[in-house]
Parts: structure tokens; sequence; C-alpha cells
């Protein structure tokens, strides 16, 4: 049975009605006919069911929606005059772990800061191949105890978004107990959470959320700090726009995404 789902309606309506009009059965005959009639609507009926499961797969299997409370706080932060994005770079995940580079951009893109760091200890070529910074780089950068204070001075007053937050918050914290330096506090939120739920994907990373939006980040090594912090920018804009793929082809984004951490496995956290 190849016909429309509007034409079988239309003559299930019909037979129906025929039926119902006819009333009790007069004769064998009568009986014969509507045996036949009744089997006629039945499968009727038993294609339309099968027609309708057949829908109902493929609206279950459509991409979901990017949820419009996102949208909405995506908007609402874009608008915040003293937006700022965070970048933090370090030599690893440890609590040893030293601050290399601090990068902070307004919600125009433009740089606000980039402060290079110089570690106490040489960068390995595979966190030079993760964070996008040489030793070259760092050899005349000041120490932490002289940029603690301009990281404080930026990071005051400004609202700060930054992917993976805790993070941050975490390295601050720990430079600040173990080089004895005052406790850096600001204002802000994560926006890993925002974005994977925008995206339906609690373990997106920035550099596939970027990819998939349309801005892909630089490959690495010579993806940096700067680079990362774009892409948060760009990220948030596609969500305050509803966007969620620059592509006609939507995939399920956490399919093959690892929890794994980037210092552990050799790729980036972000």
């Amino acid at each position: 049975m190849s016909k429309s789902l509007d034409s079988i309606v239309v003559t299930l309506g019909t037979g129906v009605a025929d039926e119902r009009a006819k009333g009790p059965v007069q004769s064998y005959q009568d009986l014969q006919e509507r045996v036949q009639l009744r089997a006629s609507l039945y499968e009727g009926l038993q294609y339309m069911e099968s027609e309708l499961q057949r829908l109902q797969r493929i609206v279950r299997s459509l991409p979901a929606l990017p949820p419009e409370r996102e949208v909405l706080w995506a908007n609402a932060v874009l608008a915040l005059p003293n937006l700022a994005f965070l970048e933090i770079d370090t030599t690893g995940l440890s609590e040893d772990a030293e601050i290399v580079r601090v990068t902070l951009l307004d919600r125009t893109g433009t740089l606000i800061e980039d402060i290079l760091i110089k570690p106490k200890h040489p960068l390995t070529p595979h966190l030079s191949e993760i964070n996008g910074l040489r030793n070259e780089d760092l050899e005349h950068a000041p120490s932490i105890h002289e940029a603690w204070p301009r990281i404080e001075q930026y990071l005051q007053g400004r609202y700060i978004v930054s992917f993976a937050q805790d993070f941050d918050r975490e390295k601050l914290n720990e430079t600040a107990l173990r080089e004895q330096l005052p406790r850096m506090n600001f204002i802000g939120e994560d926006l890993r959470p925002h974005l994977g739920h925008f995206l339906n994907d609690n373990y997106i990373k920035l550099a596939d959320a970027c990819t998939h939006i349309g801005h892909p980040l630089p490959e690495r090594p010579y993806q940096t700090g700067i680079d990362r912090a774009k892409g948060q920018l760009h990220t948030l804009q596609a969500m305050a726009n509803a966007v969620t793929s620059c592509s006609t082809v939507t995939q399920a984004l956490g399919s093959e995404n690892s929890e794994d951490h980037p210092f552990e496995t050799g790729d980036h956290p972000f």
C-alpha cells in the first residue's frame, strides 16, 4: 500500500461512517461484504501505525534544539560592559604547576592584557606543544611575584568568563598559597557547562566547539592563549545567535570525546 496518510485517513473515515450506517448484518452476503470491509479498515490502520512509528523515529533522530535559556544567558553576558575572557596557561595539573601566561580579552575581541611569566623550570617540548610557548618567549618575562599585581589589577572590576573556570581559580589559589601572594578574587562564570548544555555535550572541549561553529582554533603548537580566548568569544557569540553548527550535517558531539586530561594524554584540555 503506497497511499499518503491523508488519503488513508479520508478512506478510513468514509469506510467507518459507511459501516456504522449499515447497522446490524442483514444477510450472509452482507456479512461477507462487511468482513472484507473490516479487513480493509484494519489494513489501513496497520499501515497508519507503521507510518507513524517511522515518523516518530525520524522526529526522535532530529538534532536537539539549543536551549533557549542558554541563548538568553549568552546575550545577557555579552551585554555586560565589563566582560572579559580569561585564559591561563600552566606547566601542568599538579599543585606545584606554574602559571606561565595570563590572557584577557574584552567582549569586542580586543586584547586587554597578555602577561607572560617566567617559570622556575624550563618548559618541556610537550608543554610547548600544548601552550604554544617556547622557553625563549619567557626568557625575559617577569617572575610570578612581579606579574601578580598586574594580574590582580586587570581582573578587578571585570566579569570574567573562562572555559573550565574551576581550573583557573584553582591554579591562581595554589600559586598564591605556594608563593605567599595575596589570594586572587574575581567574579565571573564558567563557560563550559553553558556551552555543553547548549551543544548537548557535557564533555565538550573548546577546540571541538570552535570547529563546530566554524571558528576552528589553530593547530598546536601554533595555538596560544589569545586564540583560545577568542575561541571563547566566538562560541559565546554563536550561543547568543542560537547557532549550534556551521554545517548542515549535525553529529552527536559527545560520541568520541574523552574525559582524559591533556597533560596525561597529550591532548589539550580546552
